[in-house]
């Protein structure tokens, strides 16, 4: 059976990977690795598993009974009116991923999809943790079982729920008791429709009660309304704040003895007549002036006049 290992690795400067396989004393005992994959940051918790970066040691079954695969996401599904709007563990649209069942064509209603974890030790009093996300009218069931390592025909059902349960991510704890090594199966149920698009995100194996499991604290998702009252609480800083700087402004203002507004100190320029002949002159008149007959010395208002004394 393929196990999952991994191991945090810290250095200084460049380095290498070195894996290292020492032969039995007999021939049964080869030795293989695949799906080799370093990231950046901690391995983390056993068992924890937020699906942004890679699947943790959880795989889609190779069985006869399972008949599609679950599939990793972030954002919404591609259908709509089922499935997130983004992931549990960031509650931000297209940042983190989770694991969900796409249900439209060319899936089936009954169809089944199994997803498998990492082997765990065998624990006396353990918890497994997840969030899960069940919305669509057509919503089939999601079911949580334990089964001996890579023993699929041996499992045991802990825990299963069916039908619409809302738009919104839910913890789930079960408790687990193993004696021997064992693993999770995750398995999705196409419900009578398109609209059964379920998913899980943010999982955990603990060692100890479920009570005494304290979850970590994730953000809340940005509601329309949150969203409304996040602008209107800008708004109303950026309006206190004007009125703040007119305020000093106005203190400021009133301390120098000074109007609110200062005062523009123009002043209109003041045209000058002359003679036409005198000193400094400009002629503000046609170019033609020099040919221009000559100005009247008299009173030139009457231009004719007729004496009606003698007219008769």
């Amino acid at each position: 059976m393929w196990r999952y290992g991994q191991f945090n690795a810290w250095a200084d400067k460049d380095y290498q990977i070195f894996i290292k396989g020492i032969k039995g004393e007999d021939t049964k005992g080869d030795i293989a690795i695949d799906d080799l994959l370093p990231h950046e940051g901690t391995c983390g918790v056993t068992g924890h598993c937020t699906f942004d970066k890679t699947l943790c040691g959880w795989t889609n079954a190779k069985n006869p009974d399972d008949d599609f695969d679950w599939q990793r996401n972030k954002g919404k599904t591609p259908t709509g009116s089922t499935g997130p709007d983004y992931d549990h563990t960031t509650a931000r649209e297209n940042e983190g991923y989770y694991m969900y069942t796409e249900s439209s064509a060319p899936v089936s209603t009954g169809w089944k999809s199994w997803f498998i974890s990492e082997h765990f030790d065998p624990v006396t009093d353990g918890c497994f943790i997840f969030y899960y996300h069940m919305y669509g009218n057509d919503m089939g069931t999601l079911r949580v079982q334990t089964m001996p390592s890579e023993d699929t025909s041996s499992r045991t059902t802990i825990w299963e729920l069916t039908g619409n349960q809302g738009n919104s991510w839910k913890e789930l704890r079960l408790s687990i008791t193993q004696a021997y090594e064992f693993q999770i199966l995750i398995e999705g149920i196409v419900g009578n429709g398109g609209k059964s698009n379920m998913a899980f995100d943010d999982t955990e194996m603990y060692t100890g009660s479920c009570d005494d499991y304290v979850a970590p604290t994730y953000p809340k998702p940005l509601s329309s309304s949150n969203t409304g009252a996040i602008v209107f609480t800008v708004i109303v800083l950026t309006l206190l704040i004007i009125a703040a700087l007119c305020g000093m402004w106005y203190m400021y203002r009133k301390r120098q003895n000074k109007p609110l507004v200062p005062e523009m100190n123009y002043t209109m320029p003041t045209m000058s007549w002359f003679k036409k002949d005198s000193p400094g002159a400009t002629s503000m008149e046609n170019p033609a002036y020099e040919n221009s007959p000559p100005v009247a010395s008299k009173d030139t208002t009457v231009l004719y006049s007729k004496d009606i004394s003698t007219s008769a």
